[in-house]
């Protein structure tokens, strides 16, 4: 028992959906017969008889100029292989090596093989010159940008990528803190401090910060203990904050945002300082050590 005759359709239909033909009108329903007859008696169609109609492999040609020598090659790599599995392909890999010869070389050879389409990998985001040859092509860079006409491309995005953001919630789910910037190259104009190390120096003496609890009045301290005190300045997008935005605290105008500094990648320890209780009856603070 054959395909067309469990889907009870002729070998003609049976033929064109096997075979991704689109060519003659089929309907839904002896389309999803065929398919589900095909999977009921484990049948594949021949790639190769394909291959030979429509001078298509069903493979996808990946070149790299060297990032094979790079950490997110790996990545690279098993996500374009994935990505060909899911629909059914299969990938080539060449390396080119920069060589523009060599180039030429993979992808004739992979032209010879059926390659339908190629993906062209670079070791860093810049803009490479593709060949005559490869324009001719169905193409997708990654990781690069033509010159000249464009190509369809995949670059990282480091402007978001390189993006700060943060947001803190109180309990009942109001905005306590928010805020978001970018790294960058200098401080602004409004800061108070003139260069970055005399704002490092500051904030180094100052180390120690205190926490709310669920006591009111009872805040936990804590030693910010690190090994350098490197620190980045940070363009500002927005910044907000419940308490400094309280009107009937800081009136309009009395409180000016005048710079965003940024640590990360420090190696540090966190050490307990002595507990805080505010005082209501005397409006002061008093440590007591717990």
């Amino acid at each position: 028992m054959d395909v067309a005759q469990r889907a009870g359709v002729s070998r003609t239909t049976a033929s064109f959906v096997m075979t991704g033909r689109r060519d003659m009108r089929i309907s839904a329903d002896a389309e999803q017969r065929v398919q589900q007859a095909a999977r009921e008696l484990n049948y594949r169609p021949s790639l190769l008889a394909r291959s030979l109609r429509t001078n298509l492999s069903q493979t996808i040609g990946l070149l790299s100029d060297m990032i094979a020598s790079e950490v997110f090659a790996g990545d690279v790599v098993r996500g374009s292989m994935t990505t060909a599995l899911l629909h059914e392909h299969l990938l080539f890999i060449g390396e080119t090596e920069g060589d523009p010869e060599v180039e030429k070389r993979l992808v004739l050879n992979m032209l010879d093989r059926g390659v339908g389409g190629f993906v062209y990998a670079s070791l860093s985001t810049r803009t490479v010159r593709i060949s005559k040859t490869l324009r001719e092509q169905q193409l997708v860079l990654l990781n690069c940008l033509a010159r000249g006409k464009p190509i369809a491309s995949v670059v990282p995005d480091d402007r978001e990528g390189g993006r700060v953001a943060v947001r803190i919630v109180r309990s009942d789910g109001g905005e306590e803190v928010a805020f978001a910037g970018r790294p960058a190259e200098c401080l602004p104009s409004s800061s108070l401090f003139p260069t970055l190390d005399e704002a490092a120096g500051f904030f180094s003496l100052g180390a120690t910060g205190y926490s709310a609890t669920r006591r009111v009045g009872h805040y936990h301290g804590m030693d910010l203990h690190c090994l350098s005190w490197g620190i980045e300045p940070l363009e500002i997008e927005y910044a907000r904050s419940s308490f400094f935005g309280d009107t009937s605290k800081f009136p309009k105008g009395s409180v000016e945002l005048d710079c965003a500094l940024l640590m990360r990648d420090i190696d540090h320890e966190w050490h307990s300082r002595p507990d805080l209780y505010l005082s209501r009856e005397k409006t002061s603070l008093s440590k007591c050590c717990t």
